[in-house]
């Protein structure tokens, strides 16, 4: 699925720009997504909007780069990084079949302050998972940015 077929299929959930910057915020957190190219990213809305089945959470937006191929899976959560984890894991099961051409990356953002234990089987299974994807899994407190080259 290309970010044309988001446009023009789930136009309720999506909103495409060539803005500098691409935010998303919620329970005090913070993504945000420089895009000094301007290219066109477009910004969907996964959980109760693009998935709108209420018992099954899924992360809250899904960041799209059709020129560089990069799909960003975002959940802005409050302090439970393992939840989150289930979260972006569900979702991209999910999604990530319609994105076979896209290098899936994996975001957290936490308004609490956690020490998360890195160790788990269920973080480590994820990161793994993630790289095989080709992607990256990141996560930080309050806010978050990063630069689309």
């Amino acid at each position: 699925m290309s970010c044309q077929n988001f446009r023009e299929n789930h136009t309720d959930c999506t909103e495409c720009s060539q803005n500098p910057i691409i935010n998303a915020s919620e329970n005090k957190s913070k993504y945000s997504l420089n895009n000094p190219h301007r290219r066109e990213v477009c910004k969907i809305s996964v959980d109760g909007c693009l998935v709108a089945e209420p018992q099954s959470k899924q992360c809250d937006y899904l960041f799209l780069s059709c020129n560089t191929s990069l799909a960003f899976f975002i959940e802005l959560k409050g302090k439970d990084l393992t939840h989150a984890i289930q979260q972006l894991d569900k979702s991209i099961d999910n999604l990530s079949p319609n994105l076979e051409e896209f290098a899936i990356n994996a975001r957290v953002v936490l308004s609490k302050i956690q020490t998360p234990d890195l160790r788990t089987s269920k973080y480590k299974k994820f990161v793994t998972k993630i790289n095989r994807l080709g992607g990256t899994f990141k996560h930080k407190n309050k806010i978050l940015t990063e630069t689309l080259d």
